[in-house]
């Protein structure tokens, strides 16, 4: 069994990811994203993620999995292998949240649902190919 492990694939930051097509030539029997697929905390615009409503938090949040998943090369391997992902701090919240202890304020209740929701939602999406 061949398995291609990766992670920190920013399409915010790198639109165009021919890594993809790299590993969809290696033809691996399941893809395994161990964190960082999206970045919530990179060019955010204006208003930091966590200053958002939840509302636009959950949005926003919804627009960086879109993205991904409609990446050309992405779409094109996850079409074809069977992939699982991992949640991690830049798919949870933003980079070095723990530091702030954000999981356990309750200010931040709404935005920690928006983002499971998203995940679960992406893991979802990865599933049905």
């Amino acid at each position: 069994m061949k398995i291609a492990f990766t992670s920190c694939m920013s399409t915010t930051v790198f639109r165009d990811q021919p890594v993809w097509d790299q590993i969809r030539a290696q033809q691996p029997d399941q893809l395994v994203l161990t964190g960082d697929s999206i970045y919530i905390d990179a060019d955010y615009g204006p208003v930091h993620p966590k200053q958002m409503s939840d509302n636009d938090f959950a949005q926003y949040v919804f627009g960086r999995y879109r993205d991904l998943l409609a990446q050309p090369q992405f779409k094109a391997l996850v079409s074809q292998v069977p992939t699982s992902a991992i949640w991690d701090d830049h798919d949870f919240l933003w980079n070095e949240h723990y530091e702030e202890r954000a999981i356990r304020r309750k200010v931040y209740r709404g935005l920690i649902r928006a983002s499971r929701a998203m995940f679960n939602a992406y893991c979802r999406a990865l599933d049905a190919k």
